[in-house]
């Protein structure tokens, strides 16, 4: 699942698979997989088997 540049999610997320955040996420995030592209916000609690940071 992505979340796009362009998207805002006010909530908590939970998914058995991968997701990348390249937009704003207020919540929690639960994955197997969590990519956090270059820009991307997060303001909650991450818990992911593996967590990408992309970016300066």
């Amino acid at each position: 699942s992505i979340i796009s540049s362009d998207l805002r999610i006010e909530g908590n997320l939970h998914s058995n698979g991968d997701v990348q955040v390249d937009g704003q996420v207020s919540g929690d995030i639960s994955s197997k997989t969590l990519t956090l592209g270059e820009g991307s916000q997060v303001n909650g609690s991450v818990n992911a088997d593996t967590v990408r940071v992309c970016g300066t």
